[in-house]
Formats: C-alpha cells, structure tokens, sequence
C-alpha cells in the first residue's frame, strides 16, 4: 500500500491493518471523502531488448502532438520518456509515472489519429529498456475497463502480479 507522504502514520498503519476492501474503503472515507476511484491489473514487463528506430528520448525541444498537450503531458515528464514522431510531431509517448531505485511504472498516451497502429507498445518496449538498463523492474497498469491498454499489456507478454486499486 502507498499513501501520501503528509498523512500522519496512525492513519496509515490503521489503513493497513484492515481485513477487506470494504474497511478500508469506510477508513478512507472517515479520513476524507473519496472523489474518484479505479482499479485494474498490474504488471511487471519481460526483458525488453528491441524497439522501432522511430522511437526518440522526448526532451524540451521535442515537439509533442497537441492532442497530447491538451490531454495534459509536458515535455518535463519523470524520465525515462520515450515518444515516436510522425509527421513531424511525437504521437505517443511513454514515461515514468512513479519511479523508486528499485522500480518504475509507465505512462502511455498515443494521440487519437494514431491509435491502433502499435505505436504505444513500442514507445512502451523502449521506456521498458531504458528502465530495466537501469537494474530496476519495469511495471504497467491499466484500467480493467481500457481494452485496448489491457491488448498492450499482451503483446508485450507483461506478467499479471496483481491489482492496482486508487482511492483519491
């Protein structure tokens, strides 16, 4: 379980000794009210070795496609951070949306004109690469509603190890 660093540790510790989702829910909710929630699978990528030419480090002078942009991404993302350009533009991307010495999670976003063309899975393999040349483990979830994250998943043969559940 992770928390916010400002909650105080009783908090956290009563949190952790809970017997099920619905105690944990109720002291969730006693502590402050739950605005959203998702939940989904969890897993830990395979050795990624190999990934599309295409694939750039994003940096400031990268130009981002604006459907990205307005979905929020930055060109200051936590690296490792990984795009493919078409058309003169990065159209998806993949960078770490948590990382610990010992860990990292990914980030994917493709843009709307580009989706279903496997563009996110190689922006994917080369973030995964990156991180796991680092000695860490390479990690990605996704929503159990999002079928298309949940195919990503499959083809790069990522190992299910668990749930992620957000209550914020």
């Amino acid at each position: 379980m992770r928390t916010r660093s400002d909650l105080p540790e009783l908090v956290t510790r009563s949190w952790l000794a809970c017997r099920g989702e619905g105690e944990l829910r109720e002291k969730v909710a006693a502590h402050g009210e739950i605005l959203t929630e998702y939940r989904g699978p969890a897993f830990i990528l395979p050795t990624q070795t190999s990934f599309h030419p295409e694939v750039v480090p994003v940096t400031a002078a990268t130009p981002l496609h604006p459907d990205l942009v307005a979905r929020g991404w930055r060109h200051d993302e936590q690296a490792p951070y990984f795009g493919i350009i078409r058309d003169g533009t990065v159209v998806s991307v993949c960078y770490s949306s948590r990382l610990s010495a010992e860990a990292a999670a990914g980030g994917v976003e493709t843009a709307s004109d580009y989706r279903g063309q496997g563009l996110a899975l190689e922006a994917v393999r080369a973030w995964g690469a990156a991180v796991q040349s680092t000695g860490r483990l390479a990690f990605y979830s996704t929503e159990w509603s999002n079928d298309a994250s949940r195919g990503l998943a499959a083809k790069l043969t990522a190992f299910e190890f668990g749930e992620d559940w957000h209550l914020t």
